[in-house]
């Protein structure tokens, strides 16, 4: 079992002319996996897969942007429910989204 994940990155200048560059993309992942290069780490590791809901960990490198986000650096995500991730200590805005879509048996056509 999969889990399936929408990543939406966001870059955004800090200084005029304040430029913003947005990708998306979709990965599957299976538990104990990391995923989401950012230079020489990955941002996110899958823990733990149960159907409607997914537990990640998040680097360091990131903060959640929750006023009431997790103190140890894990967070369930309900199937449906995406997150905003930021990097810190970087010359220009770096932002993740990162919203669980489910499960996938990882054969084709699932």
């Amino acid at each position: 079992m999969k889990a399936l994940f929408e990543i939406r990155t966001i870059v955004q200048d800090w200084k005029p002319p304040f430029s913003k560059v947005e990708k998306r993309k979709e990965v599957l992942v299976g538990e104990g996996m990391e995923f989401e290069r950012d230079g020489k780490e990955n941002v996110f590791k899958v823990h733990r897969i149960e159907g409607d809901r997914v537990l990640v960990e998040f680097s360091l490198n990131y903060i959640m942007k929750d006023p009431a986000g997790p103190v140890n650096r894990l967070v369930w995500l309900q199937r449906g429910e995406g997150r905003y991730f930021s990097a810190s200590w970087r010359d220009n805005g770096l932002t993740k989204h990162l919203t669980y879509k489910g499960v996938t048996s990882g054969k084709e056509g699932n």
